[in-house]
């Protein structure tokens, strides 16, 4: 089948999904125009941010299209391209973005409560306690992959029989990594010149296409050629940053920036399916059984993963978006859209690893020949990337056709969307400490303060501040809740003799 069809058809579904199913959805919910969110009933400076709806979808879409919607529906197209393409579809529309969207619309409805503290509200303390528990290991297993998997692809050297030496790709590999540095080095800028000058619409899109030209520019010139354990390091130092400042400084900026990139990259195969209009060389189905993957159930649902539903996505909406949202008639795009585009990407991703597969053997002419420069770059820089990385079947393998334009812009994708799940799973992994390990093992909360607490959202402050204060096993000053409870909602903690 021809692969154009089958996007068209894709997107076609998607879009009136969003139209009319997701539409029914805000307005069966109830979703109030007029109603104050948290982001601007508690706005801190930090973490809750009014922000505007278009730079809180991107923060989304960057923060849940990790690897998995690229890699997992090529993955899975072990049992044909047509189950992998129905899950996507069905489960994009019915299971993923509902679940995005409802995880969006509890937090925003109970003043910006991460998923934790609404268990804990609806279900009890240990309901909650469990699912933080879960989160926590969940949070550490995602950073410890993504990060390998980050650090393996800026790595510059290769062992050949027994001897360290450099690899062939070390000048894309070390461009790809300083371009990955350049981004946050830039994202700061971004966020200083538009928390100064309040930039929107089209300034503010200029802005960010500036900075991305500007992080490619000295990334590709100025290439950092570095073994797998410094960049190991460097990608820690990186996500630490993430994590610890403010969300205007660095991680809006960045994931704006980001969604770009992405949006060129779509773009770029979109042109490539348009001019080549490739054939799909993977087979339709190949049975309920795969000798090297199992049976299709679940593995087809476990390995297509992200990119048609995910759990992770509910900590990413209560835990972040849900604070920034300024108004609720944006929580169906940053909710519900998010999720629709991160399926359409899977779907694409599917089709041009389908067109490039042809029973075993290189595929040149759809990835040399898609149109052009850019075209090629985009096709060919993203198919050395994914080839290098282990993360195609055995029977796909991408070339770029030489002269087809600098791998290092397909290099930095994959990279780049690990880094948004890196960091992500980070400043999660935070919040899920704070909730879970602070307030129960350290401070020891009262029941009478932990419900003041619960009753507002909690600032990171105000939190590592009432476990320091309540803990006076080292003498050190307690706080009475009544006290906390008179500084009302804005207010600073009081502290008594």
């Amino acid at each position: 089948m021809n692969t154009l069809v089958i996007v068209l058809t894709a997107a076609v579904v998607l879009v009136a999904a969003y139209a009319l199913y997701g539409r029914w959805l805000a307005k069966t919910w109830g979703i109030d125009p007029k109603a104050q969110t948290p982001a601007v009933k508690y706005n801190d400076g930090k973490d809750f941010v009014p922000t505007n709806g278009w730079t809180v979808f991107s923060h989304q879409f960057s923060s849940i299209a990790g690897a998995g919607p690229v890699t997992g529906a090529i993955q899975a197209a072990a049992f044909g391209w047509l189950p992998v393409l129905l899950w996507v579809l069905l489960g994009g529309v019915f299971f993923g973005a509902v679940t995005d969207f409802g995880a969006l619309y509890a937090s925003v409805k109970n003043d910006g409560k991460s998923m934790g503290m609404l268990i804990e509200k609806y279900i009890g303390k240990l309901g909650r306690k469990l699912f933080l528990l879960f989160c926590w290991l969940f949070c550490l297993i995602v950073i410890a992959a993504f990060a390998d998997m980050v650090a393996g692809t800026f790595n510059a050297y290769t062992v050949v029989d027994g001897v360290t030496q450099l690899a062939d790709a070390a000048q894309t590999n070390g461009a790809a990594g300083m371009v990955s540095i350049m981004f946050m080095v830039f994202a700061v800028v971004f966020g200083l010149v538009q928390k100064k000058l309040n930039l929107s619409g089209w300034k503010e899109a200029v802005l960010g296409i500036l900075c991305i030209v500007a992080s490619f520019a000295v990334g590709m010139n100025c290439p950092l050629i570095f073994g797998k354990a410094t960049w190991s390091y460097i990608t820690f130092v990186y996500i630490f940053f993430a994590a610890v400042l403010p969300m205007w400084l660095l991680k809006q900026p960045r994931d704006y920036m980001t969604t770009f990139m992405f949006i060129c990259m779509i773009a770029g195969a979109v042109v490539g399916l348009l001019v080549a209009h490739p054939t799909m060389n993977l087979p339709v189905f190949t049975g309920f059984n795969n000798e090297k993957l199992g049976t299709m159930f679940p593995i087809l649902f476990v390995t297509v993963a992200c990119g048609a539903v995910s759990g992770f996505h509910s900590l990413v909406s209560s835990g972040t978006s849900s604070k920034t949202v300024e108004n609720e008639k944006d929580m169906l795009k940053v909710g519900y859209g998010a999720m629709i585009l991160e399926s359409l990407l899977a779907v694409l991703a599917l089709c041009v690893a389908g067109a490039a597969a042809a029973l075993g053997q290189l595929a040149r002419p759809f990835v040399g020949g898609v149109g052009g420069g850019f075209g090629r770059a985009v096709a060919g820089g993203a198919g050395v990337g994914v080839t290098r990385l282990g993360l195609l079947p055995e029977s796909v393998e991408i070339l770029s056709e030489p002269g087809g334009g600098h791998p290092a812009f397909g290099a930095r994708g994959l990279p780049g969307v690990a880094l948004n799940g890196l960091f992500g799973a980070r400043k999660l992994h935070g919040t899920v400490l704070v909730e879970g390990g602070v307030l129960d093992a350290k401070a020891r909360i009262p029941e009478d303060l932990r419900r003041i607490v619960l009753e507002r959202p909690a600032r990171n402050a105000d939190l590592h501040q009432v476990a320091l204060l309540l803990d006076d096993r080292h003498g050190r000053r307690r706080v009475k809740a009544a006290e906390i409870a008179r500084g009302g909602r804005g207010g600073h903690l009081k502290r008594s003799r």
